[in-house]
């Protein structure tokens, strides 16, 4: 179960900050950060906390990362590179749709 999360985890992160860096659209973004914490939530609601951290995370690390000139992306940079945190609400909603969804089926892993 821990290699699977952890596998889960890091692709999904690599997932939302490839997503993020290609598409212009915020809310497509957020969806994908809702589905992906739903996930993690799901695998392991005990470590909704670690879950939290890595679904939100991507976001704002590309945000910092465009605005520095690192990486391009279709969107122009922005003032204020701070706005990407604003990922972290969605996936702290997605986590805790996904533990509460895992904890209701009565089947929570030990870890």
């Amino acid at each position: 179960m821990r290699t699977a999360y952890w596998i889960v985890a890091l692709a999904g992160a690599a997932f939302l900050g490839f997503a993020h860096c290609h598409t212009d659209e915020i809310p497509i973004v957020f969806g994908f950060v809702l589905i992906v914490g739903a996930i993690l939530g799901a695998l392991a609601p005990r470590r909704f906390l670690l879950s939290w951290a890595i679904t939100g995370a991507p976001i704002p690390i590309v945000e910092m990362l465009v605005h520095y000139s690192l990486v391009t992306a279709p969107w122009p940079k922005s003032d204020n590179p701070w706005v990407g945190l604003v990922a972290y609400v969605p996936a702290a909603i997605g986590v805790a749709l996904g533990a509460g969804a895992r904890r209701m089926t009565g089947r929570v892993a030990s870890t």
